[in-house]
């Protein structure tokens, strides 16, 4: 593999859950969680190929992840899509009565980019259902990750 082709190549671990009671703050389905370089060893909790590898079945599986190789996406232009949803990755709870507003904030794991999983095409889902993993190009998924505030789609 030559370098270009290492550099260019990302990978993309989307939730696919809505965790947690707070959609403002919590990890949403379709948010990207991490990005890391293609073939990057994600582990058995995000990795559903690793899960059956190293366990030989799917009993345990949690399935909270899907990992998306976008092949003419790079690492650094992929993680530019990490950023959370509020501006300052903190946020300030209204339901929270502590007397001073630094006191009252709280982590925003939501994140502003997504991938709208409900819209994409059924063989795509499918596939990210069955295997956990598919290889695509940024033109294939333009139209279904974009940005949540204001729309703008992604860009290689």
């Amino acid at each position: 593999m030559g370098w270009l082709e290492r550099v260019t190549m990302c990978e993309i671990a989307f939730y696919t859950r809505n965790k947690g009671a707070n959609p403002r703050t919590a990890h949403q389905r379709g948010d990207p969680i991490e990005v890391l370089e293609n073939g990057a060893d994600w582990g058995t909790e995000v990795d559903k190929r690793a899960h059956l590898a190293k366990y030989g079945n799917l009993d345990n599986w949690r399935g909270n992840y899907v990992i998306v190789q976008i092949t003419d996406l790079t690492v650094a232009k992929a993680k530019t899509y990490l950023v959370p949803h509020d501006r300052d990755a903190t946020a300030v709870d209204p339901e929270f009565t502590a007397p001073d507003i630094a006191d009252r904030r709280v982590r925003v794991l939501r994140k502003r980019w997504g991938v709208f999983i409900s819209e994409l095409p059924n063989n795509f889902k499918n596939k990210l259902n069955t295997d956990g993993f598919a290889v695509v190009t940024v033109a294939q998924v333009r139209n279904y990750f974009r940005n949540k505030i204001d729309g703008t789609l992604i860009s290689g």
